[in-house]
């Protein structure tokens, strides 16, 4: 199987609001993407908070994740996602409530 040309179709597919094409590609890449921002921030919560915030990017502005030349949709989505680690390594970490209401 050409998962390469699978995954422009689906891609193809979520520019039309198509969710069972979201569905597909998330079936198909949370693990990994999920793996990859773990090793980065090794923090579980912030992983799942950039898989959403990931997720979210590509139903809302799907062409941000057009392949550019001979780049394949995996790579780009893997990049996207280091970016998204690396964005969050810079903010820094926001204080808990409770101790906002002790302040």
């Amino acid at each position: 199987m050409d998962y390469q040309n699978l995954d422009e179709q689906l891609l193809q597919r979520i520019h039309r609001k198509d969710r069972n094409a979201l569905e597909l590609l998330y079936n198909r890449y949370e693990r990994l993407l999920f793996h990859a921002a773990y090793r980065m921030t090794l923090d579980e919560a912030k992983a799942e908070e950039i898989l959403k915030e990931l997720f979210t990017e590509l139903w809302t502005f799907p062409h941000s994740f057009n392949p550019s030349g001979k780049e394949r949709f995996s790579a780009k989505f893997l990049k996207k996602c280091m970016e998204r680690c690396h964005h969050q390594q810079q903010k820094p970490d926001r204080p808990h409530i409770s101790a906002a209401i002790r302040a």
